[in-house]
């Protein structure tokens, strides 16, 4: 058996978790993945992939003020928008089979 350090690929998908057990790595126990996106697959049981969730009401109402304000000639050069996101963890890093086991 393989020892592996503890690390977490950020994935928009379940490519990481597919590769890593198709060389035998158990995931969560040898490797914790990560999304950055939580598309309706992330959720599935077979998956069940830890996502950090993105704000998209909030992301599309930003951008489509951004635009506004640039057509109207209002502000500057360059903007920058802060948008706090969620993690939302599933058992792909282990957190959720844990805290079953409590």
């Amino acid at each position: 058996m393989h020892t592996y350090a503890r690390s977490v690929p950020v994935t928009s998908h379940d490519i990481a978790r597919r590769a890593a057990l198709a060389r035998g790595m158990d995931v969560p126990a040898s490797l914790w993945i990560a999304g950055y996106d939580d598309i309706e697959m992330a959720r599935w049981h077979a998956y069940d992939l830890t996502p950090l969730r993105q704000p998209l009401v909030r992301l599309t109402e930003a951008a489509v003020s951004l635009l506004m304000n640039r057509i109207r000639g209002l502000g500057g050069k360059w903007n920058t928008v802060c948008l706090s996101n969620e993690l939302v963890i599933r058992s792909s890093t282990g957190r959720r089979a844990q805290l079953q086991r409590v």
